[in-house]
């Protein structure tokens, strides 16, 4: 089948883009290597990077049968802006309008609803051709979320006809997927005929067995690695130092260690973001005695860091509206006790698994116990850790990428017995 991606978001598969492997890009692989043609569409402007790919349509060879086209639009500096609603329109007034030298047999598409639906259900319905909607966050909830409370309701009030068209969007669907759990039951709540089309919980994951082998890190990353105590207990953060992860909080948790004489605690951090000068200023008057700074680190240098580490750290804020992070799948793989702050789905499966312990977001005194909790009990930590371990391959992207062969079969044995 000639089968076309769209999605104007995520870093794409070039040298000046490495990073971790989008879930636009396992999917097209996946399915390429089944056989069908693939396009993935998305924007020229890097969301991830800030910086523009190209000034026209181009197209880049991922392998014999798929690519990628990049589509001209303007950019942005601001996550929240309206430059960014600008560039995601006109990526789909121009996908809409695109003249496709072949007739795809099949869409599918993750798309802001502010875009109405143009670059992937009403494409589909212009060229009468199933299509498969991949629910990758909640928006307009998103947007909504980021405002102070007492703001929310007008902004719901706002965005009513972005809620109902989304609402439609979702009642004519030929199939549905998500990258987790809650992003799944919502929209069924919306509209619960999602239930009767083909549809599918599939996890972004990574490749479980190759995390676990490889011990290839950059040498700059040795340079900065201290050797380890014997009574020492390393907690890692790897990822963005932003307003949406508890930084500051850990930061305060290890005031209160530096006041306590506390050496058997260090927080290893590493990434960039506005938060970033916090940590440094902490380690200007503290030393790297409690927290030590890596920097940005390159994929490969994060088994090798995990692998060295006690306690992976997922510390999210009040206002984050993550559901499944990428770095859960990292501490699963790497078989770490994991602190966590996110509620619904990862929470659960921190609680119902004992894969470590939860916490409040936002909360120093609930961070500071819940780290003291683990730090002072080695045979529970050890516990988490080998269930931690147990639960990675069920999050391994070979096995959860499978999904989607079955449900394209699904989906366009349904169309064609509708049609």
């Amino acid at each position: 089948m000639n089968i076309i991606l769209i999605n104007p978001y995520g870093p794409i598969p070039i040298p000046e883009e490495k990073w971790r492997e989008y879930r636009f890009t396992i999917i097209g692989n996946y399915l390429s290597s089944l056989g069908h043609n693939v396009t993935w569409y998305t924007s020229s402007f890097s969301h991830h990077f800030k910086k523009q790919r190209s000034n026209n349509w181009k197209d880049i060879s991922i392998n014999e049968n798929f690519k990628i086209t990049l589509v001209p639009t303007p950019g942005y500096d601001k996550n929240i802006s309206f430059g960014r609603f600008f560039r995601d329109l006109v990526f789909s007034y121009k996908v809409y309008h695109h003249n496709f030298t072949e007739k795809p047999d099949l869409i599918l598409y993750s798309e802001s609803p502010l875009s109405f639906g143009y670059a992937g259900y009403k494409l589909a319905k212009k060229l009468s051709i199933p299509v498969i909607y991949d629910q990758m966050d909640l928006w307009p909830e998103l947007i909504i979320n980021s405002f102070p409370k007492k703001m929310q309701s007008f902004f719901n009030i706002a965005f009513y006809p972005v809620f109902r068209n989304r609402k439609k969007v979702y009642s004519d669907l030929d199939g549905f997927i998500s990258l987790a759990q809650p992003y799944m039951d919502i929209p069924m709540k919306i509209v619960p005929s999602l239930k009767n089309k083909p549809n599918a919980v599939i996890y972004n994951g990574i490749d479980v067995v190759e995390f676990r082998k490889n011990s290839n890190p950059d040498p700059e990353l040795l340079k900065l690695l201290p050797e380890k105590n014997d009574n020492e207990l390393w907690f890692t953060f790897a990822g963005t130092l932003g307003p949406s992860y508890d930084i500051l909080n850990l930061l305060n948790v290890a005031k209160r260690l530096v006041k306590q004489n506390n050496t058997s605690i260090k927080f290893l951090i590493a990434g960039d973001g506005p938060l970033k000068k916090a940590v440094e200023e902490f380690i200007r008057e503290n030393g790297t005695q409690t927290v030590l700074y890596l920097g940005k680190l390159k994929p490969e240098s994060l088994s090798y860091l995990y692998n060295k580490s006690d306690v992976g750290l997922s510390i999210y804020t009040e206002i984050s509206n993550v559901e499944m992070p990428d770095k859960f799948y990292d501490y699963t793989a790497a078989g770490l006790p994991v602190i966590n702050s996110l509620k619904g789905e990862v929470g659960n499966i921190v609680k119902e698994k004992k894969v470590g312990l939860n916490y409040l977001p936002g909360n120093i005194d609930s961070l500071f116990n819940t780290i003291i909790k683990i730090s002072d009990d080695r045979i529970k930590r050890e516990e988490f850790a080998n269930n931690s371990y147990n639960i990675g391959s069920i999050f391994d992207k070979n096995y959860q990428i499978k999904k989607m062969g079955i449900l394209i079969d699904n989906v366009v044995e349904g169309f064609n017995n509708k049609t």
